[in-house]
Protein backbone atom coordinates (compact mmCIF):
# COMPACT_ATOMS: atom_id res chain seq x y z
CA UNK A 1 0.00 0.00 0.00
CA UNK A 2 3.07 2.40 0.49
CA UNK A 3 3.68 2.19 -3.00
CA UNK A 4 0.82 3.82 -4.25
CA UNK A 5 0.71 7.50 -3.75
CA UNK A 6 3.97 6.68 -5.61
CA UNK A 7 2.54 7.47 -8.57
CA UNK A 8 1.08 9.96 -10.72
CA UNK A 9 -1.72 8.87 -13.03
CA UNK A 10 -1.23 10.97 -15.85
CA UNK A 11 0.70 9.01 -18.24
CA UNK A 12 1.59 12.09 -20.01
CA UNK A 13 3.31 13.85 -17.10
CA UNK A 14 7.25 12.51 -16.00
CA UNK A 15 7.46 10.52 -12.67
CA UNK A 16 10.31 11.73 -10.31
CA UNK A 17 10.95 8.73 -8.22
CA UNK A 18 12.66 10.11 -4.80
CA UNK A 19 15.13 8.36 -2.39
CA UNK A 20 11.96 7.74 -0.30
CA UNK A 21 9.59 5.62 -2.97
CA UNK A 22 13.01 4.09 -4.41
CA UNK A 23 13.13 2.81 -0.60
CA UNK A 24 9.88 1.81 -0.83
CA UNK A 25 9.79 -0.71 -3.99
CA UNK A 26 12.85 -1.94 -2.04
CA UNK A 27 10.89 -3.01 0.95
CA UNK A 28 8.14 -4.05 -1.46
CA UNK A 29 11.14 -6.44 -3.30
CA UNK A 30 12.70 -7.75 0.23
CA UNK A 31 9.13 -8.68 0.62
CA UNK A 32 8.26 -10.68 -2.32
CA UNK A 33 11.94 -12.15 -2.84
CA UNK A 34 11.49 -14.10 0.71
CA UNK A 35 8.16 -15.77 -0.22
CA UNK A 36 8.05 -19.46 -0.90
CA UNK A 37 6.75 -19.00 -3.81
CA UNK A 38 9.33 -16.89 -4.99
CA UNK A 39 11.99 -18.55 -3.83
CA UNK A 40 10.59 -21.70 -5.63
CA UNK A 41 10.70 -19.95 -8.87
CA UNK A 42 13.86 -18.30 -8.63
CA UNK A 43 15.46 -21.78 -8.29
CA UNK A 44 13.32 -22.68 -11.00
CA UNK A 45 14.67 -19.80 -13.41
CA UNK A 46 18.18 -20.30 -12.60
CA UNK A 47 18.36 -23.94 -13.18
CA UNK A 48 16.69 -22.98 -16.72
CA UNK A 49 19.56 -20.18 -17.41
CA UNK A 50 16.69 -17.32 -17.73
CA UNK A 51 17.05 -14.26 -15.58
CA UNK A 52 16.08 -14.53 -12.47
CA UNK A 53 17.60 -11.87 -10.12
CA UNK A 54 16.09 -8.96 -8.33
CA UNK A 55 17.37 -6.28 -10.93
CA UNK A 56 15.76 -7.85 -13.46
CA UNK A 57 12.26 -8.16 -11.32
CA UNK A 58 13.11 -4.38 -10.86
CA UNK A 59 13.11 -2.91 -14.44
CA UNK A 60 10.14 -5.15 -15.06
CA UNK A 61 7.93 -3.24 -12.26
CA UNK A 62 9.76 -0.05 -11.45
CA UNK A 63 11.89 1.34 -14.29
CA UNK A 64 9.94 3.51 -15.98
CA UNK A 65 8.69 3.74 -20.00
CA UNK A 66 7.16 5.53 -22.60
CA UNK A 67 3.32 5.26 -23.57
CA UNK A 68 3.72 7.89 -25.97
CA UNK A 69 4.97 11.36 -26.35
CA UNK A 70 8.80 10.26 -25.14
CA UNK A 71 7.42 10.91 -21.49
CA UNK A 72 8.49 8.38 -19.20
CA UNK A 73 5.29 8.45 -16.95
CA UNK A 74 4.25 4.79 -16.92
CA UNK A 75 5.85 1.41 -14.91
CA UNK A 76 4.20 -1.94 -14.86
CA UNK A 77 3.21 -1.43 -11.22
CA UNK A 78 2.14 1.36 -11.99
CA UNK A 79 -0.51 0.50 -14.54
CA UNK A 80 -1.16 -3.07 -12.59
CA UNK A 81 -1.39 -1.62 -9.13
CA UNK A 82 -2.17 2.14 -9.02
CA UNK A 83 -3.90 2.94 -12.83
CA UNK A 84 -3.01 5.14 -14.96
CA UNK A 85 -4.93 7.88 -16.76
CA UNK A 86 -4.33 8.45 -20.46
CA UNK A 87 -6.87 11.52 -21.83
CA UNK A 88 -10.43 10.48 -20.33
CA UNK A 89 -9.32 6.90 -20.14
CA UNK A 90 -8.52 4.98 -17.13
CA UNK A 91 -6.15 1.50 -18.08
CA UNK A 92 -4.91 -0.83 -15.21
CA UNK A 93 -6.05 -0.42 -11.85
CA UNK A 94 -6.19 -4.12 -11.43
CA UNK A 95 -5.97 -3.61 -7.31
CA UNK A 96 -8.88 -4.46 -5.39
CA UNK A 97 -7.13 -3.25 -2.03
CA UNK A 98 -6.16 0.10 -3.65
CA UNK A 99 -10.11 -0.11 -5.35
CA UNK A 100 -11.31 -0.65 -2.19
CA UNK A 101 -9.22 2.31 -0.39
CA UNK A 102 -10.44 4.69 -3.18
CA UNK A 103 -13.72 4.08 -2.90
CA UNK A 104 -13.63 4.67 1.39
CA UNK A 105 -11.88 7.40 0.96
CA UNK A 106 -14.69 8.56 -2.03
CA UNK A 107 -11.89 9.35 -4.61
CA UNK A 108 -14.00 6.37 -6.35
CA UNK A 109 -17.47 5.39 -7.03
CA UNK A 110 -17.44 2.29 -9.39
CA UNK A 111 -21.02 1.27 -10.22
CA UNK A 112 -19.69 -1.85 -12.01
CA UNK A 113 -19.54 -2.93 -15.70
CA UNK A 114 -22.47 -2.16 -18.00
CA UNK A 115 -23.65 -4.42 -20.81
CA UNK A 116 -26.11 -5.51 -23.32
CA UNK A 117 -27.24 -9.29 -23.41
CA UNK A 118 -28.84 -11.15 -25.98
CA UNK A 119 -30.96 -13.53 -24.38
CA UNK A 120 -31.73 -15.20 -28.22
CA UNK A 121 -35.01 -13.43 -29.97
CA UNK A 122 -37.17 -13.87 -26.55
CA UNK A 123 -35.26 -10.56 -24.90
CA UNK A 124 -32.62 -8.57 -24.65
CA UNK A 125 -31.46 -6.78 -21.14
CA UNK A 126 -29.14 -4.29 -19.82
CA UNK A 127 -27.13 -5.64 -17.07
Amino acid sequence: MQLLDNYIPDVKVTEIVTPEERAEEEAFLDAVFATPLMIKAQEFLASKNLPNGRAKFHEIWFDMYNRGGGILGSSGFEHVFAGEINGNSVSGFHNYLFHAQEEAEERLNYHGYMDTVSLGAVSTIKL
